[in-house]
């Protein structure tokens, strides 16, 4: 019996051994920003924990901690306040101080540990600092004035904590601003070279272009001397009504294009101005006054002529007018004196057999050189461009000859993917 009773007091002195040695469950947690942590436990005991004290014992490697004499040591952070907290597990808490420190994981136990040995860890948190010849107070920030180094007044412990937050966000904020700022100068940069590419690129090409037609109009290059001109049978040329009044350029164009030897030429501006410069230039012709013409012999029509041994033509805006007006006139009369009114179906073929019936179908130009801007060739008789090859040469008052012997060079080496033009006979004329 007494060796029994002794096992049981040695059992009972083992299990309160073990429950010393467990730290009691917590029971309580409140936090009180940015001062104080308060916790309590199963056993009654409830401790307040400063927000230094958690600062300078937090269980993380800390960047801000000085080491001296191989010693490591947290030191000016009698000011330090608690921003948040956040649950990790069920174990402990994270807090975040407005040093921006908050790695440190704070676990029940650990609480328990501070709790209970809160004044000898303060003691010797003091001791140490003192024999390093530290503060608890943070350190005076310097100003550098022009030759006198004058000292900040040491901020409060509220406004400690606007200024570190304040300094975070500026310093995130200027790092932001610079990387957006040496993105943008990069873009800029690369805008720039493109740019510049672009800008010599073209530059190389006018004056390649320039250089090129100035060989040709001395004639030193071989294959623009001799050009075979047997595709061109008709050649029509558009001037914008404004340029078309210098009768100086027209006069040059005129001699340039019988010069290479086109037979058949028609011109072209939509207020009529060609015909009235070359028409009195005709009768003037015919009259023996050859001062102020430009050298033309008058035909049967009023707006064809000649120069040279070159047959012109000459249009406006109005004459496709009156040329539509004229053959819709003989289609309604024809219309009118067939006996099958109800089937009549107009086709494409029937209007251009009334336009050649009254006399204003006309050739269609293989080719069409507009001199001016790119519209100005509208008006021009739209039956007589179906299968016509456009090409846009510029202002009339930089025309070069080599120019026109480039168009004319490369209309003839190329390929037209399309058959001749068929007119299908219709029995509406039969």
């Amino acid at each position: 019996m007494a060796a029994a009773a002794m096992g049981a007091a040695v059992v009972r002195r083992l299990h309160a051994a073990v429950a010393a040695a467990q730290p009691p469950r917590l029971r309580k947690l409140a936090m009180h920003p940015p001062k104080s942590v308060e916790v309590g436990f199963a056993d009654g005991s409830t401790f307040h924990l400063s927000a230094e004290f958690l600062r300078v014992y937090s269980p993380a490697a800390d960047s801000k901690i000085r080491s001296v004499a191989g010693e490591k040591v947290i030191f000016g952070r009698r000011h330090v306040g608690i921003m948040s907290a956040e649950s990790v597990g069920n174990y402990g808490i994270r807090i975040l101080f407005d040093d921006l420190h908050k790695t440190g994981i704070f676990t029940w136990d650990y609480l328990h540990h501070l709790g209970s040995n809160k004044f000898g860890l303060m003691r010797n948190y003091i001791r140490t600092l003192k024999k390093h010849s530290l503060s608890r107070d943070p350190q005076r920030r310097m100003r550098s004035d022009d030759n006198l180094g004058s000292l900040l007044v040491l901020p409060r412990a509220d406004s400690l904590l606007k200024f570190d937050i304040i300094s975070y966000m500026l310093i995130s904020g200027i790092k932001i601003s610079c990387s957006s700022m040496i993105v943008k100068l990069i873009l800029g940069l690369l805008w720039c070279l493109v740019h510049l590419v672009i800008s010599l690129f073209g530059s190389w090409s006018h004056l390649r272009n320039n250089l090129e037609c100035y060989l040709i109009s001395l004639k030193l290059l071989p294959k623009y001397r001799n050009l075979h001109l047997e595709r061109l049978a008709y050649l029509g040329v558009v001037v914008d009504s404004r340029e078309a009044k210098n009768a100086l350029k027209v006069k040059q164009l005129l001699h340039w294009f019988s010069t290479i030897g086109i037979n058949y030429l028609i011109l072209y501006d939509i207020e009529g101005v060609l015909k009235e410069l070359i028409q009195p230039s005709t009768e003037a012709s015919t009259d023996g006054n050859l001062r102020n013409s430009l050298d033309v012999v008058a035909d049967t029509k009023a707006s064809c002529c000649r120069h040279g041994g070159m047959f012109m033509e000459c249009l406006s805006g109005s004459d496709g007018k009156e040329a539509i007006a004229k053959a819709a006139n003989l289609l309604y009369s024809t219309c009118s004196n067939s006996d099958n009114k109800s089937g009549i179906i107009f086709t494409e073929a029937d209007m251009t057999r009334a336009l050649k019936s009254v006399g204003i179908g006309g050739p269609e130009p293989d080719l069409l050189l507009v001199y001016g801007p790119a519209r100005c060739h509208l008006g021009f008789p739209a039956w007589r461009l179906r299968y016509t090859e456009i090409m846009y040469m510029g202002p009339l008052e930089s025309m070069k000859y080599g120019t026109i012997a480039k168009a004319l060079y490369q209309f003839s080496h190329k390929h037209q993917n399309y058959e001749d033009p068929i007119l299908f006979e219709g029995d509406f004329w039969n």
